[in-house]
């Protein structure tokens, strides 16, 4: 009987240090509540005690879980697709337009930026998703690994219970059988180990009865750790729900992305268009400046040829001017040597006339 419950007191020590919980080191599963305490601990037993029930786990498997990721990182590697194709689908996102459009530039640069920004929270995202289902692959081994040692202990106990409801049957019929022969025999000595014996018993008794209320407790304790794990799987529940809806918010903002590339794109066209016109209009401005200029040459060509030729005839001018200056006065003593001679033969004429008379 010694031995049994020796046997018993080792065998819930050992099963007692089998239930040691530490908490998870692993990082929060959402950015916004990083340095909130989750209160989850690892492992989640899932046992119930004998004679008691225990409440069914409400919320989804962890099946369930790794599906819903799956298809989270899916539906990342979709949206880095996306990303992918929509910058190399821009025109000039590699290299800037060498004739200008600054503004342009900058707002596709400004636009990258974002785009890897939103590209760094998706795997930010992705990381924290495979944190989370490794965390809850753990968290399901430790679980079958527990229930199954759990279930073990509990049969082990349930047969140690009936082994010492049976024992107490036993030493309650043997108490009975030995009052009826202190009855019937007159011996002091026999009496007294009879009294001894029953003292014994009665101790074995009352230690059966104290294992049987420390199960009660251990199953209790049981129950709390059940409803520990229902509240760790809504958390991961709400969680779960939290990157979905952040997952959701990252999708819209991709797409909005899309449409302000588009729009740019088209703007980009459009000034390209415009680039053309001002290309062609200039090609034509250069060429009308082309032969304005050959024009300003013939008649810059032209104009000195002229002023050559006025100055030849401002020389000849000069020239004739000097000349007639000359005959001018040429003639003007030879108007004075007339008049003198006309003077003269005036004279002659009129002594002439004198002498005829």
């Amino acid at each position: 009987m010694r031995r049994s419950v020796c046997s018993m007191n080792n065998s819930q020590e050992s099963k007692e240090k089998l239930f040691v919980f530490k908490r998870s080191p692993h990082t929060p599963l959402s950015e916004t509540d990083s340095s909130a305490d989750d209160g989850v601990g690892f492992p989640c037993v899932s046992l119930q005690g004998h004679g008691t029930t225990s409440p069914p786990v409400q919320g989804r498997s962890v099946r369930e879980f790794e599906e819903q990721m799956a298809s989270l990182r899916k539906e990342n590697f979709n949206l880095k697709l996306r990303l992918y194709f929509l910058e190399e689908s821009v025109p000039g996102y590699h290299q800037a337009n060498a004739e200008g459009h600054d503004s342009l530039m900058k707002q596709l640069i400004e636009t990258k930026v974002e785009i890897e920004i939103l590209r760094k929270e998706l795997e930010q995202k992705q990381e924290l998703l495979k944190e989370a289902a490794q965390a809850m692959n753990h968290m399901e081994d430790i679980q079958k690994e527990t229930e199954s040692k759990g279930q073990a202990f509990i049969e082990e106990l349930k047969q140690k219970i009936q082994f010492l409801e049976m024992e107490r049957d036993l030493d309650k019929t043997q108490q009975s059988g030995f009052m009826n022969d202190l009855l019937g025999h007159s011996e002091i000595s026999e009496n007294v180990n009879t009294l001894q014996k029953i003292r014994e018993l009665e101790g074995m008794v009352t230690q059966s009865e104290s294992k049987i209320m420390a199960m009660q407790t251990q199953n209790n304790k049981f129950e709390e750790l059940l409803a520990k794990r229902d509240e760790t799987i809504k958390e991961y529940e709400e969680k779960v729900k939290e990157l979905a809806f952040q997952n959701a918010e990252l999708l819209e903002m991709m797409e909005n992305k899309e449409k302000d590339m588009a729009n740019i794109e088209l703007n980009l066209k459009s000034l390209r268009l415009c680039n053309a016109d001002l290309k062609e209009d200039n090609s034509n401005l250069i060429e009308a400046l082309k032969s304005t200029q050959d024009n300003f040459h013939k008649e810059f060509s032209n104009m000195k040829v002229c002023e050559k030729r006025m100055r030849e005839q401002q020389d000849a001018l000069s020239q004739m001017q000097s000349t007639i200056s000359l005959k001018t006065a040429n003639t003007a003593r030879l108007l004075e040597r007339i008049q003198d001679y006309e003077k003269m033969v005036t004279k002659m004429n009129f002594e002439r006339n004198l002498a005829k008379r």
